[in-house]
Formats: C-alpha cells, structure tokens, sequence
C-alpha cells in the first residue's frame, strides 16, 4: 500500500528503533505526516514505563515527563502495523522486542505494505 504521501507502513517502520520509548503525539503526527495514515498502536503512559522499569530493572535512571504523558513503545508501534497492514501474513511467536520487531517490518514488507 503506497500511500498518496508516498512512504509505506513497512517503511516507515523501519525508520524506528525496536529499543526505543517515543512520545505517542509526536510519533503519531509523524506517522500521519509522512504516510497519510492514521496511527493504530497502542499507548502506555511514563509513570507506567517507569513502574515497569523499577520493577523489572531497578533502572534508577527513568523516563523524563508527566506522569500522564502517552509514550509508544518501537517494538509494539511495528507489531500494531504488522497486526493491520500485513494480515494473513504468518509471524511465528517472538519472544525478545528485537525479534518482534523485526518480524512485524518483514510481514509488512512481504504484504507488500
């Protein structure tokens, strides 16, 4: 799907990191932009990333912002793609964010998305 702004889902995704915590509006805007698609993954906010970093990690370095700010997840911005725009495309069960990622952008690219 070559949108009427000319950058594919599987290219756009691409453009991203796996490993990193975007801000969910400046993302989406981004997305939408460069697309002409809507923004479809899900959200979480930074006092829940940080919740998880301290639990999981004890990361005493956290994410900087509102508690409230909606923050998009790279790994799960391609899977939510994948999930839309890459349908009937097989991607066998990940289990580390780099691998789920790169699975997502693959079934984009072999959907031809």
């Amino acid at each position: 799907m070559k949108t009427a702004v000319g950058m594919k889902p599987s290219e756009w995704s691409a453009s991203l990191d796996a490993w990193t915590i975007y801000g969910a509006e400046s993302l989406g805007e981004r997305f939408a932009r460069e697309t002409g698609l809507q923004p479809c993954w899900p959200t979480t906010t930074v006092a829940a990333v940080n919740a998880t970093l301290g639990q999981t990690k004890g990361v005493t370095e956290r994410v900087k912002g509102p508690p409230d700010e909606a923050l998009a997840l790279g790994y799960d911005v391609a899977d939510a793609l994948a999930d839309k725009y890459a349908l009937g495309i097989a991607r066998p069960p990940q289990f580390g964010r780099g691998s789920r990622f790169d699975a997502a952008v693959r079934a984009l690219r072999e959907a031809g998305q």
